[in-house]
């Protein structure tokens, strides 16, 4: 088992971010599921607490472990088995690596990121969302399994079928309850080519309408929507793909509001999918560069989504997000959304809105200008019924905000946390470890009197 960071991790000291440094006290690189119980059985003998990295593409130190034991997964990587309708993957593969495993059968995950150079198991392990999203869900949803670690260093496999409560806790978990090692993915056949159209718009409500009305085309493969910053500003524009050939989005483009400058490639599968792989300026940084990446990121319901979006274009000017900044606005609809979305009461459509900067300015002052920045934000995705996502954001939530967040299910949260991880043996998101046992037992049932 290697005591040094891994290349192909980068500085372990640092994370994507770029907004923080944490030096860890003990580092273990491993490239195997039994290495990686072996070094979380050391942590709990040591009394530190472990945080877990694979390429470090947190942007607040999530994957840091300032004087802790980082558990460094970079190296577990594989693509263990391609079945019909599955592959077993080890979670430090990239989504990169696991399509080069799977595209050859004419399958594909089920849903992807956009940005394949994240790591699986980091993916799984924050929820995830992609173009397919609208139709399948969040990526974590697309486990079949999988082998987890225990604090203690145990590994036990989970699925609906085994070990339930622990599967469910672990899919967007951020690796609070355990440490998924490797899994089980959830394949669907592809089309070997894909038609892309970019349909543009003079501005987010027009976009926003027209992406809600193409949830019901069917058809559709693909469904995402970027606001670029082009030379004029910024522009909205919806990412639709279909299957080469088809005709679903020119059936429906009279019925839209598009500009008349729609753009369409046809492309492989393979070239559609690694479009920002590809791209050399994305993302800019490996972990090793001297830019900040102070990512905004919330969920709000489709009715607020333009209003979230206009505000996202006040506050990051087109002409300073850097090398492939851009502001993301994907539609899902809430049935999709698994837990998460019975913050509507499992109807309707929430919009996934994040802005992408790329801050040469990593200054102190400007660093915290950035976060007050995204706290205005969050602050604003609260009033507008929806959430923020600080795990996937560059923000630290206190106490207070975690409550504000997730109101009483804080104290159900907790009392999983306090019950898969007693002694805090996994590194909790930021604000967290502010919540007490008061949390959990105002969360808890009440007998009769």
């Amino acid at each position: 088992m290697s005591q040094q960071p891994a290349l192909r991790g980068g500085n372990l000291a640092r994370d994507f971010g770029g907004m923080c440094r944490a030096e860890p006290a003990i580092v273990r690189s491993v490239s195997s599921a039994e290495m990686a119980c072996a070094a979380i059985a050391e942590a709990q003998v040591a009394g530190l607490q472990v945080a877990v990295r694979g390429l470090g593409h947190s942007c607040n130190g999530q994957t840091l472990a300032g004087e802790g034991f980082l558990l460094d997964l970079s190296g577990l990587v594989g693509v263990d088995h391609v079945g019909e309708g599955y592959c077993d993957v080890l979670a430090g593969t990239t989504w990169g690596e696991v399509i080069r495993g799977t595209l050859p059968t004419g399958q594909v995950p089920a849903v992807l990121p956009d940005y394949l150079g994240l790591t699986v198991g980091g993916t799984v392990s924050i929820g995830g969302l992609g173009g397919t999203s609208f139709r399948e869900g969040m990526i974590c949803e697309q486990m079949l399994w999988a082998d987890v670690i225990k604090p203690d260093g145990a590994m036990v496999r989970c699925s609906s079928d085994e070990n339930a409560e622990l599967f469910a806790l672990v899919k967007g978990g951020a690796g609070q309850f355990g440490v998924i090692a490797r899994l089980r993915l959830k394949l669907v056949d592809a089309p070997a080519e894909v038609d892309c159209y970019h349909l543009f718009y003079r501005d987010a409500e027009a976009m926003v309408a027209d992406q809600l009305a193409l949830l019901d085309v069917a058809g559709l493969w693909h469904l995402g929507g970027w606001i670029l910053p082009l030379p004029h500003g910024w522009t909205p524009c919806i990412e639709a793909v279909v299957p080469a050939g088809s005709k679903a989005i020119d059936k429906a483009s009279p019925a839209l509001s598009a500009l008349p400058t729609t753009k369409v490639d046809r492309l492989s599968l393979d070239q559609f999918l690694r479009r920002l792989e590809l791209n050399p300026a994305f993302p800019c940084d490996r972990g090793n560069d001297a830019h900040a990446h102070p990512w905004a990121t919330a969920f709000i319901p489709a009715a607020n989504a333009a209003r979230y979006a206009a505000e996202l274009m006040s506050s990051f000017p087109a002409d300073q997000m850097g090398p492939a900044g851009v502001i993301e606005l994907y539609p899902v609809p809430v049935s999709r959304l698994g837990q998460m979305g019975r913050r509507w009461g499992g109807q309707g459509v929430a919009y996934i809105a994040s802005a992408f900067p790329c801050q040469t300015d990593t200054s102190t002052a400007a660093l915290a200008a950035s976060e007050a920045r995204n706290r205005r934000l969050f602050d604003l995705a609260l009033e507008l019924d929806g959430l923020g996502d600080p795990q996937a954001g560059a923000l630290r939530l206190s106490a207070d905000d975690w409550r504000r967040q997730l109101g009483p299910a804080i104290g159900s949260l907790q009392a999983a946390r306090h019950h898969h991880d007693p002694e805090n043996r996994f590194k909790p998101l930021h604000g967290l470890d502010g919540i007490t046992g008061a949390d959990r037992d105002a969360s808890a049932p009440k007998e009769d009197a």
